[in-house]
């Protein structure tokens, strides 16, 4: 049978699985620079289908291109199909699997041709597909302006089901096809007019003067995307090329219009006009001029201009939204390369499974240096919108470390050095000050105590939430064993008395004394001496020495005021003493 696939990433992907798509996007990455080069479409277009093949390890791969007057798609670009009947194939839209992925919006795949009842057929096509032998076949939508032009096809000369990783590859690879399509197309669009215009020089010098502004601006601008600069490097160009301030607005990294932001409500509403048309949208009172730009059916961003384009300047924001697509396509994939590999080294190390190497490859890849002496602050937050969360630390603390969506919630890791205070509270304030939902708990800790610390620390912001304190951070000496105990199991228990008691656990384990039953008794007895020491058969001196010998151990304010509380609450999980083993130096 046919079946429609949306390509995604699933998130019980295996280790074999997320090893093949970690390659799968460094060579999609890699194919996206090369494709940037100057070369003829049909060049482009039979590297995109060789890799297609190559990727998914098919027999073939080919392109299709969508006739709408005539309701047929017919094959342009092949590669690896032998017979001249298959090559020219020409069909309807909606039939076979290339005219109904060609006709829809999504991929789709049939793992048997001649077997699947769902398939349109037509004797000829049938006669085709005979003739060359196949079987399987996976074709992904190849679309602009969220309107399909064609498709990315490989198929097999066996029975074949292809799965998330390779869906996903072919569709990626589809986007990238669609991009060249267009650059080609605008390319060419702009030597056919320079033909034109160099035959009426005479009549229409200005047109001449447009074009070679053209394309030094394309020259320029191909010449910038292979220096692979940033956005800030495209503004700069731009206001050259344009003769104006312009900004340049890429949404996962910009919440507003830099050297435009005085106009921008204007710039705004001008954003979703241009949504809406697809074109430059003018605002003639301001003089500003603005252009969203997509990737396929994707908004990524916008450029906005400060004044009125010219036929010429309109032309240039459009290439240069083209080079912007290219440039986040490219970057989307080599960070998404990146953050599988650092969402490893993490899940390893918040597991207690990191090992030295795995230490140096995390600092040589982020600005977590956790070798060494180094300490770090792990930051958990419990809230619904994950990725949100975590994008906005990673803006307000990279330069501290890096937060990641770790199971169901945020884990943010920071190394310990002079300005992180500050930093931590001005992202907690504008947590606070969005529409976010969160709690958060932090601890700090050496390389070799961070699973603990990590798991002490989600209890924090698990125990707020549950006491219903949205939008505060805490710690587990701060929040204290009451609160701890709300975010617990039973299997957390004795951490937390051993963080509240440890050095009293300690000290009667190898002096073989009775500190923890005497402080437990006293508080039993509503910190009565006299009723204290009556119950443990001794003088009422002895336990006011081993009251001041517990005040050594844990500080004055463990026996008195408001940490009496979690001593005495400590003291009778200890004595739980068939439920809750007892504890040997040394435990953690």
């Amino acid at each position: 049978m046919t079946i429609e696939v949306e390509p995604s990433y699933p998130s019980d992907m295996g280790r074999d699985d997320d090893r093949r798509w970690r390659r799968m996007a460094h060579s999609v990455a890699r194919l996206a620079v090369e494709l940037a080069r100057p070369r003829e479409r049909e060049q482009l277009l039979e590297r995109i289908a060789e890799q297609a093949r190559d990727l998914l390890g098919a027999d073939l791969a080919y392109i299709s291109l969508n006739d709408d007057e005539r309701g047929e798609t017919y094959i342009h670009t092949t590669v690896g199909v032998m017979s001249e009947e298959y090559r020219s194939i020409r069909m309807p839209l909606g039939a076979g699997v290339l005219g109904k992925v060609a006709g829809s919006n999504k991929p789709a795949q049939t793992a048997s041709y001649f077997g699947d009842p769902d398939l349109v057929r037509s004797p000829s096509i049938d006669q085709a597909v005979r003739t060359e032998g196949v079987h399987a076949i996976l074709g992904a939508p190849m679309r602009i302006d969220g309107t399909v032009i064609g498709a990315l096809m490989v198929a097999d000369r066996y029975s074949r089901v292809y799965d998330f990783v390779e869906v996903s590859t072919l569709d990626t690879l589809a986007s990238l096809g669609t991009v060249v399509l267009e650059t080609n197309q605008l390319i060419s669009d702009l030597h056919d007019t320079v033909g034109r215009l160099r035959v009426a020089q005479e009549q229409n010098q200005e047109y001449i003067l447009e074009l070679e502004r053209l394309e030094h601006a394309d020259a320029t601008l191909l010449a910038d995307l292979l220096r692979d600069t940033d956005g800030e490097s495209l503004e700069t160009l731009l206001a050259g090329e344009l003769d104006c301030a312009v900004a340049v607005r890429v949404d996962r990294f910009d919440d507003d219009w830099g050297k435009l932001g005085a106009k921008a409500s204007t710039l705004d509403a001008l954003r979703r006009e241009s949504d809406r048309s697809a074109d430059v949208a003018v605002d003639h009172a301001t003089g500003a001029s603005v252009l969203s730009v997509h990737l396929g059916d994707r908004t990524i961003g916008a450029i906005a201009a400060e004044r009125p384009l010219s036929r010429v300047g309109v032309q240039i924001l459009q290439r240069a939204a083209t080079n912007l697509t290219v440039r986040v396509l490219f970057e989307e994939a080599v960070e998404n390369a990146h953050r599988r590999e650092t969402d490893d080294l993490v899940r390893a190390l918040l597991a207690g499974r990191a090992t030295a190497r795995d230490l140096t490859r995390l600092a040589e890849s982020t600005r977590l240096n956790l070798t060494g002496a180094a300490r770090c602050r792990i930051i958990t937050i419990d809230c619904a919108e994950r990725r949100v969360t975590a994008d906005l630390l990673n803006r307000q603390l990279s330069d501290f470390g890096f937060a990641i969506v770790y199971d169901d919630h945020v884990c943010a890791l920071l190394v310990e050095r002079p300005g992180l205070e500050a930093a931590v509270d001005l992202a907690l304030r504008r947590m606070q000050s969005s529409t976010l939902d969160f709690t958060a708990g932090w601890e700090r800790a050496d390389h070799d105590g961070i699973a603990v610390a990590h798991r002490r620390a989600l209890a924090v912001a698990r125990s707020l939430r549950r006491l219903g304190r949205s939008g505060e951070c805490s710690t587990p000496s701060r929040l204290g064993s009451v609160g701890l105990l709300l975010g617990q199991g039973h299997g957390h228990v004795e951490e937390i008395v051993r963080d509240t008691l440890g050095p009293v656990i300690d000290y009667d384990a190898t002096h073989a004394s009775h500190l923890l039953r005497t402080a437990l008794t006293y508080f039993e007895a509503d910190r009565n001496v006299t009723r204290a020491a009556k119950e443990l058969i001794v003088h009422e001196n002895t336990v006011r020495q081993r009251l001041e010998k517990i005040r050594d151990l844990l500080g004055n304010e463990a026996m008195t005021g408001s940490y009496a509380l979690d001593t005495h609450l400590a003291l009778r999980a200890w004595s739980l003493g068939t439920d809750l083993p007892r504890f040997s130096p040394g435990t953690a």
